[in-house]
């Protein structure tokens, strides 16, 4: 889905911006390993328990309504420099499980790297949701969330477009049994999110 809505991100992106930025997280006054070992001090079984973990976790059935084969359709925004532009038609998308994976995996018929990619999944030792952005072509990075909220989550963090990098925050929320929406946002250097573009899903089976 994220696969679906990226060329327009990247299109959106390049046209806001040109200039390198540079993320604005602060660094850790210690390092990797000491940190690592404070962990393992309190539960030394804690990394054969992460490893040892297999399969689709409890925390992700709320999200299995993302499950099945999509048809998608929206607009770009207006900004102060661009019309508001209408997205026809951007393909279809298939999300599914795979076994033993945790997380929900993704194929994009249209835009995207054309294979089946690691999408959505939960992180147990940080209690987030993840997700991964790698599936599209010229995109890295990994959105995070604290989890879904009746039928909708939204995810927020550091993302690289065509060598940009944009903050920013996707919702998905889950409008009829057959039908979702994702909405993309960026924030500005004010600190306000401003919208980038809107797409609607429609399951296909």
């Amino acid at each position: 889905m994220l696969r679906a809505s990226l060329a327009c991100l990247i299109y959106w992106c390049a046209v806001l911006s040109v200039l390198p930025q540079s993320s604005t997280r602060p660094a850790s006054e210690r390092r990797f390993s000491e940190r690592l070992n404070v962990i393992l001090k309190e539960d030394p079984g804690f990394l054969r328990n992460v490893r040892s973990q297999r399969g689709f976790p409890p925390e992700m059935e709320s999200l299995k309504w993302l499950l099945g084969s999509w048809k998608a359709s929206g607009k770009r925004y207006q900004t102060s420099s661009t019309p508001e532009t209408p997205v026809a038609d951007m393909g279809s998308v298939i999300n599914k499980t795979v076994s033993d994976s945790s997380w929900i995996w993704s194929l994009n018929t249209r835009e995207g790297t054309g294979v089946l990619m690691p999408y959505i999944g939960y992180d147990r030792p940080s209690k987030r949701y993840l997700l991964d952005t790698c599936g599209g072509a010229g995109v890295y990075g990994v959105l995070t969330s604290p989890g879904p909220k009746g039928e909708s989550i939204t995810f927020e963090g550091d993302a690289t477009i065509m060598g940009i990098l944009i903050d920013l925050r996707q919702t998905f929320t889950k409008t009829k049994p057959s039908e979702f929406e994702i909405f993309n946002e960026e924030r500005m250097a004010d600190g306000t999110w401003v919208p980038i573009d809107h797409y609607d899903f429609t399951k296909q089976n």
